[in-house]
């Protein structure tokens, strides 16, 4: 008698999933790389305070052509451009382009600190808003 041969289910491999810590830093990683091309690019830096899953405190570091990540808070003499304080998950769908960037600021589902002018020019040239705040 022939044996039949048992059907064995593939091993599929399935995709990673990202913990939200990586995520953020993915998403403010490819902010970086953006920011690095900008035209309205200042010296300075931009503090992100993020709360929720996935948060922390996170500085991009702008300098001469060049943007850094990094996990820190700048120090007490220096003053960042920009203060962005929210949600990692709204902060994150705003930068990734999911969602509208004033229609999150007007819910109170974020707050900007600092320099609301460079904050407006950053948000058009990125196409997070299609009018000035």
């Amino acid at each position: 008698m022939a044996t039949k041969k048992r059907k064995v289910p593939s091993k599929k491999r399935t995709p990673r999933i990202a913990s939200s810590k990586e995520r953020v830093k993915t998403v403010l990683a490819r902010a970086a790389r953006r920011l690095k091309r900008a035209k309205s690019q200042k010296e300075g830096s931009i503090l992100l305070r993020l709360h929720g899953s996935g948060g922390g405190n996170f500085c991009l570091d702008c300098k001469k052509g060049t943007v850094q990540l990094v996990n820190r808070i700048p120090r007490q003499t220096e003053q960042p451009l920009i203060e962005l304080i929210g949600s990692a998950d709204v902060i994150t769908e705003i930068l990734d382009g999911k969602t509208d960037a004033l229609s999150q600021f007007l819910r109170g589902r974020f707050r900007v600190r600092g320099d609301l002018g460079y904050a407006s020019d950053l948000a058009r040239e990125f196409r997070m808003v299609k009018e000035p705040f």
